[in-house]
């Protein structure tokens, strides 16, 4: 698509759209930033792996919030392109949980080690 920089909830509403079903978090994200211009996307595809949302906007079948270390190759490749958008997209957030009545040195050893790859990777820009 021939769209400029940064895009808005406008420019985008009308064009496919691929997301993670409700509720989850890259739903969430992408309606709350339609809704900022009080929109919903009009043709909003759902896909419950965000491996193959990628490979489907690789494939020129519509758009969609990704982390920026998945796009990256897709971008190299020439397959899509990332772009700014107005407003900007909310940062997505990584979770660890476990029972409440545990307090294990594994899972605070395994949380931190979550911690430092995903900073290393810079894998949520």
């Amino acid at each position: 698509w021939e769209i400029g920089e940064p895009i808005t909830p406008r420019d985008m509403w009308l064009l496919p759209v691929v997301t993670n079903p409700a509720p989850s978090a890259m739903y969430r994200q992408i309606t709350g930033w339609f809704a900022t211009d009080g929109l919903m996307p009009a043709q909003i595809s759902v896909c419950t792996s965000v491996s193959v949302i990628a490979e489907l906007v690789a494939g020129g079948l519509g758009a969609a919030l990704l982390p920026n270390r998945m796009a990256e190759r897709y971008v190299r490749d020439g397959g899509m392109r990332m772009v700014a958008s107005s407003p900007p997209a909310d940062n997505g957030r990584l979770y660890i949980a476990s029972r409440a009545v545990v307090d294990d040195v594994k899972v605070r050893a395994m949380s931190k080690l979550i911690r430092r790859v995903v900073d290393d990777m810079n894998y949520l820009g």
